[in-house]
This record gives structure tokens, C-alpha cells and sequence, in this order.
């Protein structure tokens, strides 16, 4: 309402106004960048707060506060908000028109090349450390997947925000193993990550194990086919 009586007279008060008014909603309903509850952080007690991403008879609220927001120009707080609600456009399309209409806008948009993040340096880098990996007495051996993401670009994590999103997989062929992933960030990992893996050998030492590595690449615009990185470590004697 306040930036469509701006659009009309142009009177910079109304301006305020919404400014003023999305920095409340911001303050009292976000979840960091997870979403916007429907009620208010500072209302009476409440059994639980849930998010209004769906539409009813009106269009969800969170549409209506990412379509506030690109048009005061706080882009980077729209596109997280408009991430967020992904599962819910992909799982419940017929539900989520306005936001879907966000995410037409978003892709479309005249200015979305000017804001784009910094380019990416395409190339990730997977490597364990050590490559030679001394059993210990509980009969584990210790190596962490080391992989190295370029700035502006993310991987996804080993269980990403949306289905159609390839979530990083660690397979050990040739032993028992079990991968400890950490804990992502908006359902991504970015810079240097470290996936510790602990190994059981199967038979005698020295082994070879091979350690497969599978991610998806990924900008804040487009993500690029899945990749498999395969490294070779060897089990010893401690």
C-alpha cells in the first residue's frame, strides 16, 4: 500500500513509511534467513509460530514482504527470503503462486545482472588429508574429505533445502567408514569444508580404500551437473 501511494504522488513519505515498515516486520517475524513467522516475536505466548508461505484467500504474506522488499531495492534480503521458501514452490506449486511469481520476477529481472554475486571461480577441489591413515586401537582409521569451494560459488549440503538440488555424498569402497558432516549454512557449505570420515579396514594392513566424493557446484543463479571426485588412501598400522 505505502509503496503504491508512493509510485502515484511520489511524496517521499510514504516511502519512509514502507522502509519503516519492512524494517518492523524484519525485526519482530524474520528467522534469520529462513523465512518470517506470521506472528510477532513480541506477541503474548504462543504454542507455536509458523511461516505463511502458502497462499489462502489472500497471497502469502512472506510473497508479499519479498515483493515489498525488491521494491525498496533490498535484493539480497528478498532473494534469501524467496530461497527459503523453494521446498514449498517445488513440493506445493498450485499453493505457492505469489512467491512463484517472485522467483519469475527474480529470474527476469532487468537488474538482476547488475546484482549479481562476485563471479565464480569455477573449480572445486576435493582432497583428504593424510593420505596414508594410521589405525587406532579402537580399530578406526581418522581422515577428513577436504574440499575447497571457489568464492562465489556454494555446494550443496548432504541434505540440501530442495529435492532437485544434489546433496554431497562421501562412499567409501573397500572398508567399513562413516562420514560426519557439519552443519550448513542455508543448506550449503562455502570456502574450505571438512567432512571427517572414520574407516574399519576389512582384512590385513596396508589397504588401499578408494573414497568417492559426488557434489554439485552451484552460483546464486545456476548449478552445474554433478561431479564425482575419487581419491585413494591406504590404511596402516599405527
Amino acid at each position: 500500500g505505502y509503496l503504491d501511494l508512493y509510485d502515484k504522488t511520489k511524496d517521499t513519505k510514504w516511502l519512509s513509511a514502507a522502509e519503516s515498515l519492512c524494517a518492523q516486520i524484519i525485526d519482530e517475524h524474520a528467522d534469520g534467513p529462513h523465512g518470517l513467522y506470521f506472528v510477532s516475536s513480541r506477541s503474548e505466548f504462543v504454542i507455536g509460530r509458523t511461516m505463511p508461505f502458502l497462499d489462502s484467500a489472500t497471497p502469502s504474506p512472506i510473497a508479499i514482504a519479498i515483493s515489498a522488499l525488491r521494491r525498496l531495492g533490498q535484493l539480497e534480503r528478498a532473494q534469501s527470503l524467496l530461497l527459503s521458501g523453494s521446498g514449498w514452490m517445488m513440493r506445493a506449486p498450485q499453493g505457492t503462486a505469489s512467491l512463484l511469481n517472485e522467483a519469475l520476477i527474480a529470474l527476469t529481472s532487468p537488474s538482476r545482472k547488475a546484482h549479481q554475486h562476485t563471479p565464480a571461480k569455477r573449480g572445486v577441489k576435493v582432497r583428504a588429508e593424510p593420505n596414508f591413515i594410521p589405525v587406532e586401537d579402537d580399530g578406526f582409521g581418522y581422515v577428513e574429505v577436504v574440499i575447497d569451494v571457489p568464492e562465489g560459488s556454494h555446494i550443496n549440503s548432504n541434505d540440501p533445502i530442495a529435492d532437485w538440488l544434489v546433496p554431497t555424498e562421501v562412499t567409501v569402497l573397500g572398508a567399513h567408514a562413516e562420514a560426519s558432516f557439519p552443519e550448513p549454512l542455508d543448506g550449503t557449505y562455502r570456502g574450505e569444508t571438512r567432512i571427517p570420515v572414520r574407516i574399519r579396514p576389512i582384512g590385513s594392513l596396508p589397504s588401499l580404500v578408494r573414497v568417492g566424493v559426488r557434489l554439485q557446484e552451484c552460483t546464486e543463479s545456476e548449478c552445474r551437473l554433478p561431479e564425482t571426485f575419487e581419491l585413494t588412501v591406504q590404511l596402516v598400522e599405527n
